[in-house]
């Protein structure tokens, strides 16, 4: 039997009265807009000139929220001096709201750059290290005093935690507490993530699943047990909103977003680069001009990080540039999980859950309580000789290794260390924090390097194996069929990618109403990371290599 713990048990210009050609005040105008209706509603497409030129093309329902955020959007990146010609007084009217929103979308990126600007020149002579550590000591005093002003049993039980080497059993017992079902693993990695926020290179998630499994609840729940100031909730990021955050705003932030955009990987990748510059690079750079009283000048926007970072999607085939940053997770989609979930609810709504306050509260202090430490691994050598080198890929997976390892360290840090600590200190990671940390990473490590295809690809292979055999079928029939997936085309999506990694082709492909047919010619492979060692075979190694040094 092993002797280690187990874990798992922001005035906008207005438009003129007038009914014919309406203006807006400020900037001379620019640009025309035409609306040429389709049939009798509000649909139709609204044509952009630029000097008499079409300069863009919206088509869609005026009345849409959608489709007047998106010109608006547009518009807000260039000049907002507008001339509009509509085909009547009630579309006249929806314009205003159009270019109204599109000044206020100018003026606020405007502000925020004046703002950034601002910070940067008030920052003069002093070099960026020493304007980064002022602000993370401004982030320090803030949640210090948080912390101080929190009760005083709710400190002693956060103090008593940190002491407990059983803390891990005791945050998954936790996650109950606060309305997660199972998904221990799923949870436990997010709530660390979270925590890898306080490392120097944090670590970074995409959770897949279909809808209705839980990847956004369980992210957004863990969430709740950290304190505000040191995370960031967006459903939505866009792509240059990280640049003009208050300097200083992102330092050690957890950033938890919403769902992942399904824009194919072209559509998708400039949208993602400012956020994979910031994993990687740990910092943002951008040079902008902004209008002053002497001209146009251009600055440098510098936003310091890291930042841990969650997101959520239904798609199996992520942009490579962002899934080789993050670890692929994958939620249950087993009926068991289903039936435990319908259970729980049952029991909350015969009696309901206590008020998870204290929890919370109780997470909160211990987070605050935390250290910035630098984690030493003896053995990190032992691992990293390990990782399969024959992909790419692997540049990436092994920090990946060591950063899960640290975080656990981390949040043991008063049970490492003899002294009280600092930010800066030093702790050492002992092997039972890679005992820890090996069950969470076997299969994001196994999706990240050895190949394996996303896990709800995998369980659908199983079942459809146990179902079909090895006879020709249709998606039709597999939607029928299959106890957790009753959508074509989500179907079509992890056959094809089945199809990729071997173990499924297609016999007739679909035309129009007709389906597609295929067939299973292989189980799908075994998932995991088995080339990590067991903590036992790692102590092993320790050993063997100790007495090779005392030999020398």
């Amino acid at each position: 039997m092993s002797r280690y713990i187990d874990t798992f048990n922001e005035p906008a210009p207005t438009v003129r009265d007038d009914p014919g050609t309406p203006e807006m005040t400020g900037k001379p105008s620019r640009l025309t807009f035409h609306f040429n209706r389709i049939g009798k509603g509000s649909t139709g497409d609204l044509v952009a000139k630029r000097d008499g030129v079409t300069a863009e093309v919206f088509s869609g329902n005026l009345k849409s929220d959608t489709f007047r955020d998106r010109v608006a959007k547009k518009i807000g990146m260039g000049d907002y001096g507008v001339t509009a010609k509509w085909a009547d007084e009630e579309l006249r009217k929806l314009a205003n709201a159009i270019v109204t929103a599109a000044a206020e979308s100018e003026k606020a990126s405007a502000a925020a750059m004046a703002e950034c600007a601002a910070a940067m020149a008030a920052a003069g002579g002093r070099t960026e290290a020493e304007r980064c550590a002022e602000m993370l000591a401004l982030n320090d005093k803030d949640a210090d005093e948080k912390l101080a002003k929190m009760p005083d049993d709710v400190r002693a039980d956060a103090e008593a935690m940190l002491a407990d080497p059983n803390m891990l059993n005791t945050i998954c017992h936790d996650f109950e507490r606060i309305g997660i079902v199972g998904e221990r693993i799923l949870s436990l990695t997010q709530y660390l993530v979270g925590t890898s926020r306080l490392l120097p290179r944090p670590l970074a998630t995409v959770t897949q699943g279909i809808t209705s499994s839980g990847k956004s609840y369980i992210t957004e729940r863990v969430a709740t047990l950290l304190p505000p100031e040191s995370k960031l909730l967006a459903h939505a990021i866009t792509p240059q909103s990280l640049y003009y955050l208050p300097p200083g705003g992102l330092m050690h932030k957890w950033i938890v977003a919403g769902e992942r955009s399904r824009a194919k990987d072209d559509q998708n990748a400039d949208g993602t680069r400012a956020l994979r510059e910031m994993l990687s690079s740990g910092e943002l750079r951008k040079i902008v001009t902004i209008t002053t009283d002497d001209g146009p000048s251009s600055v440098v926007i510098f936003q310091p990080g890291p930042i841990a970072f969650s997101e959520s999607t239904t798609v199996t085939t992520i942009f490579d540039e962002d899934s080789n940053r993050c670890l692929m997770l994958g939620t249950d989609e087993s009926a068991e999980q289903t039936r435990a979930i319908l259970d729980a609810q049952g029991r909350e709504a015969t009696s309901p859950r206590p008020d998870p306050t204290d929890t919370i509260d109780r997470h909160h202090a211990l987070q605050r309580m935390l250290r910035r430490v630098l984690v030493a691994i003896p053995y990190a050598d032992l691992l990293t000789k390990l990782v399969p080198a024959n992909r790419p890929e692997a540049r990436r997976a092994g920090p990946q290794i060591l950063a899960l390892i640290e975080v656990v360290a981390t949040l043991h840090q008063r049970q490492r260390a003899t002294v009280e600590l600092k930010h800066g200190d030093t702790i050492t990671a002992t092997v039972q924090d890679y005992a820890t940390a090996r069950p969470l990473m076997v299969g994001p490590m196994g999706r990240s390097i050895g190949g394996d295809m996303p896990l709800a690809t995998a369980n659908l292979g199983v079942r459809l194996r146990d179902l079909m055999g090895d006879r020709q079928f249709t998606t039709t029939e597999v939607v029928g069929s299959d106890s957790i997936l009753h959508s074509r085309s989500k179907v079509s999506e992890h056959l094809r990618t089945m199809a990729d990694f071997g173990i499924a082709e297609v016999i007739e492909p679909g035309r129009g109403p007709k389906p597609s047919v295929w067939r299973m010619v292989d189980d799908p492979p075994v998932p995991g990371a088995r080339w990590l060692p067991t903590p036992e075979a790692l102590e092993r190694a320790i050993a063997e290599r100790r007495e090779l040094t005392d030999v020398a």
